[in-house]
């Protein structure tokens, strides 16, 4: 998963050094125009397919640590004896999973999955393209393609946390056998 997301965030710098390349040695602004909504889009489309997929593994590991939580909880069934044996979670909830993760119920926690860092550096990349692209090839006022990029960022990333909340929607189909609120062994 972190991968993904290192790939992406290289590739914003990448894309970045290329433009300061380009802007000092091109003597033609329609050659550093075009060079940089193609890559601006490039990586804008980039980093909506890194967060989908950081996004889906993200779902899935949640689901591989509620069900090792499930086994731990189950050998506590077991053997009781083995009660202080275990460091991690035995439930397999969302307290549970928080408790395995060592995170807190602070308001911060939730600027921290790597989706919401790749959402908000695409929609940065979504909104400087579309400010280049109204400021050069339409000829809108650089105020006005500005604030349309700004809106454009914004409401990308209203989508990408709407589109990650469907995402976490799906683990309703793997309710909790042993909740937290359940009497802990």
């Amino acid at each position: 998963m972190q991968g993904r997301a290192t790939l992406f965030l290289y590739s914003v710098s990448a894309v970045l050094v290329a433009l300061g390349f380009m802007a000092s040695a091109s003597g033609s602004r329609e050659q550093f125009i075009v060079f940089s909504v193609t890559l601006l889009s490039a990586l804008w489309v980039l980093g909506i397919l890194t967060f989908f997929r950081v996004g889906q593994l993200a779902v899935e590991d949640t689901i591989i640590v509620f069900g090792i939580s499930r086994i731990r909880h189950r050998y506590l069934e077991l053997q009781p004896t083995l009660e202080g044996t275990f460091v991690r979670a035995i439930h397999d909830d969302l307290t549970g999973l928080r408790e395995e993760m060592g995170a807190s119920r602070v308001w911060w926690q939730s600027l921290m999955p790597i989706t919401t860092v790749v959402s908000f550096v695409d929609s940065v990349v979504g909104g400087a393209d579309l400010s280049v692209i109204l400021s050069a090839s339409m000829h809108v006022s650089l105020m006005i393609a500005v604030i349309a990029g700004v809106l454009a960022g914004v409401l990308n990333m209203i989508v990408l946390t709407l589109v990650s909340a469907r995402l976490w929607a799906g683990l309703e189909r793997y309710p909790a056998k042993f909740p937290s609120s359940s009497k802990a062994h």
